[in-house]
């Protein structure tokens, strides 16, 4: 379900990265020191807006989709990754940004009333707030940018229109089957990924393993929207906090939908990180703490434990 309002919660909200690797207990001071996550507002060929934080560019890494990028390269609309080294003023300059596609491949269902897409066995969603690049059409290749909400399916910011074959979709291994010669087949969404023993390698792929499969139309077995399948060319384990494991007290800001909350409501799970509330934390607007709600957070990354 498409996110209606954008809220904020803001101060001493502190995070727990779901795959973090703890950072540093001492608390050194990190060498960019702040992380953002969110939907790009404004991109020049000199500056870049995220979360409404202006950053200067002239010096940043550019990295798109893992490969290396420029700056010309990122849209508004799309969810990207910062670093950046902050002055007291609220100024900055990137260090590094990346954009990583939620998801590219082929349109194959369109709703009647053109708010909802199945593209490759994934549900997404838009809205009037989405950026499109191009007419979506049935068959179409499109490229998708956007937030995972709780029942899995995509909340676009940004879709493009693509010429090429390319596919990836990213999700969790869901009913995994193993063959005795080590071929197989699991389920992203209502996609059957097929596999040979060779694709997997060394991989020791698991039930509910989050990853990144990557094909391309000349492998799709089946295009009925309701089943569709593929055969794999590569698969890989994917990080769950999409990259943003941050240093012990670095700053962060990020946006995104939340996932699932806690049985006490003391901590949600958003873009793959742990959010924990405590008596510091301001929450503006009332906002109630509920999966499916757009919100934005500001505040410190902490240890695993330290709350």
């Amino acid at each position: 379900m498409k996110m209606l309002t954008w809220l904020s919660m803001v101060l001493m909200v502190l995070f727990m990265a779901a795959c973090s690797s703890g950072g540093d207990p001492t608390g050194s001071t990190a060498k960019a020191n702040k992380t953002l996550r969110g939907v790009v507002n404004k991109v020049s060929s000199n500056s870049i807006t995220v979360n409404s934080t202006t950053l200067d560019t002239s010096s940043a890494q550019v990295t798109v989709n893992g490969s290396e990028g420029n700056i010309t390269d990122i849209n508004p609309g799309q969810v990207v990754n910062v670093t950046a080294d902050m002055d007291d003023d609220g100024t900055g300059d990137a260090i590094a940004i990346e954009f990583d596609n939620d998801l590219q491949g082929l349109v194959l269902a369109i709703s009647v009333d053109g708010t909802s897409l199945n593209v490759m066995g994934q549900t997404v969603t838009k809205d009037d707030t989405t950026r499109i690049q191009g007419e979506i059409k049935l068959d179409s290749s499109v490229e998708v940018s956007g937030y995972t909400t709780a029942d899995g399916s995509i909340a676009a910011s940004y879709i493009e229109v693509k010429d090429d074959t390319e596919i990836e979709v990213t999700g969790y291994v869901k009913m995994l089957t193993v063959n005795d010669d080590g071929s197989g087949s699991f389920m992203l969404g209502l996609l059957t990924v097929n596999f040979s023993a060779e694709t997997l390698g060394d991989l020791s792929l698991a039930e509910n393993d989050y990853v990144e499969v990557q094909s391309d139309v000349s492998s799709v077995t089946s295009t009925d929207p309701s089943a569709p399948a593929m055969d794999a060319n590569s698969i890989e384990l994917e990080d769950e906090d999409h990259g943003m494991g941050g240093e012990v007290d670095e700053d962060t800001d990020i946006s995104g939908v939340i996932s699932s909350v806690a049985g006490d409501g003391a901590s949600f799970v958003l873009e793959g990180l742990t959010v924990f509330i405590t008596e510091t934390t301001e929450i503006y607007a009332g906002l109630k703490i509920d999966m499916n709600v757009g919100v934005e957070v500001h505040g410190t990354f902490d240890t695993d434990g330290v709350i």
